[in-house]
């Protein structure tokens, strides 16, 4: 549903400086923003996630991670508050470090304005009932079996199955009663691994492709083990033949490299 329009609007180039750019209508919808410009390339000259939903110059209001006004200076604009002054231009920087910066210097008056505090309010909901998925279909929660079984049946993932072991919350408070595990690791075996995390919450399934690859998450391992290295291995023998240490770099290096990534 289309919320905000601003016409000729100039997009540029993420890695080149603000002397030419593309011109075309900015759009706020319920579920992204898009750039709509004639000036199309073919795909063999871009590089972008393609999907059904969101093509090279979209992005999906949920991944909005900040937004900066453009003029002598760069200003952050704070979510839950109006732009009451002429917009010149707007940096958008998004939550998988995309960057994308739009000029309003031929647009008509007031269209930069309407268009970035219609972003503002719908990018950053006050509420998570106001986010696009909630109009759009009813939100699984997965708290029953049935929800997991149709996730793993959507994801083709194969190697996995469902467990019960935590139904009663006796192995861990914080996590959900259905569980999705490898297949060859039994029940008694998670209990046992689970121990040895923080909070009890041992490497579980959150997302596979067809192919094979899974995504994994777990919790940290309780302080009171030294060898950290050797135990992420026993314990992720189930899960993956190959385990490199992500303490071969310091995390505070890696840390400071997004925060400077992100605030470029």
């Amino acid at each position: 549903m289309l919320i905000a329009e601003a016409q000729n609007v100039l997009m540029f180039a993420q890695v080149r400086e603000r002397k030419q750019g593309r011109s075309g209508v900015l759009c706020v919808t319920n579920f992204k923003l898009s750039f709509i410009t004639a000036d199309e390339r073919a795909k063999e000259e871009i590089s972008y996630q393609d999907t059904l939903q969101l093509g090279e110059n979209d992005v999906c209001l949920s991944n909005v991670d900040a937004l900066y006004l453009m003029g002598d200076k760069r200003r952050k604009i704070l979510p839950g508050r109006n732009c009451t002054e002429k917009v010149k231009g707007l940096h958008v920087v998004c939550k998988n470090m995309r960057v994308m910066t739009f000029s309003f210097k031929f647009s008509p008056i007031g269209h930069g304005k309407t268009l970035t505090n219609t972003l503002l309010h719908h990018a950053f909901p006050k509420r998570h009932q106001l986010l696009f998925a909630y109009d759009y279909s009813e939100t699984v929660m997965f708290r029953d079996a049935g929800d997991w079984g149709k996730e793993m049946a959507r994801t083709e993932c194969h190697g996995w199955r469902l467990s019960g072991v935590n139904h009663d919350f006796q192995m861990s408070t914080s996590l959900p009663k259905w569980l999705v595990v490898p297949s060859r690791v039994l029940d008694w075996q998670l209990s046992e691994a689970a121990r040895h995390f923080r909070a009890g919450r041992p490497p579980l399934w959150c997302w596979s492709s067809p192919q094979g690859a899974a995504l994994v998450r777990m919790a940290d391992i309780v302080p009171t083990i030294t060898d950290r290295y050797v135990h992420h291995r026993a314990h992720l023998q189930f899960y993956t033949p190959n385990l490199c240490s992500r303490y071969s770099y310091p995390l505070i290096r890696i840390h400071t490299a997004f925060v400077c990534l992100r605030s470029f």
